[in-house]
């Protein structure tokens, strides 16, 4: 089964992500840059995470617990799939919070020059 709007969030997420990292990040802006690119990637993910619980949740998905814990109940397994996805979706909500205000903070950082104040 393709999922077109969860295959674009999956790519947003990876390449957002991949942009954050690797840099020096030896000036303000690029750790800027970093910042905005892991809120961005964050955002991706709970995007992702909100519609697996969704996709998981459709009546018109015909999966069958046949193994683990959930062995014989579906509706089980897939419910609490679905509980602990949304679960993980607002929990990166407080965490891109806490991104976004670093983000904030560090806006209005400049490099330090020798001779300035």
């Amino acid at each position: 089964m393709t999922v077109p709007p969860l295959a674009t969030a999956t790519a947003s997420a990876r390449d957002s992500l991949r942009r954050a990292v690797g840099g020096p990040w030896d000036q303000p802006a690029e750790i800027g840059a970093a910042l905005a690119n892991i809120s961005a990637s964050i955002a991706a993910i709970d995007q992702v995470l909100s519609g697996l619980a969704r996709q998981l949740r459709e009546p018109g998905v015909a999966v069958v617990s046949v193994d683990g814990p959930f062995r014989g109940d579906t509706a089980a397994a897939v419910e609490t799939a679905g509980l602990w996805l949304v679960r993980a979706a607002a929990a990166s909500a407080g965490v891109r919070t806490c991104v976004d205000n670093a983000h904030i903070a560090v806006s209005g950082l400049a490099e330090h020059r020798e001779g300035s104040k």
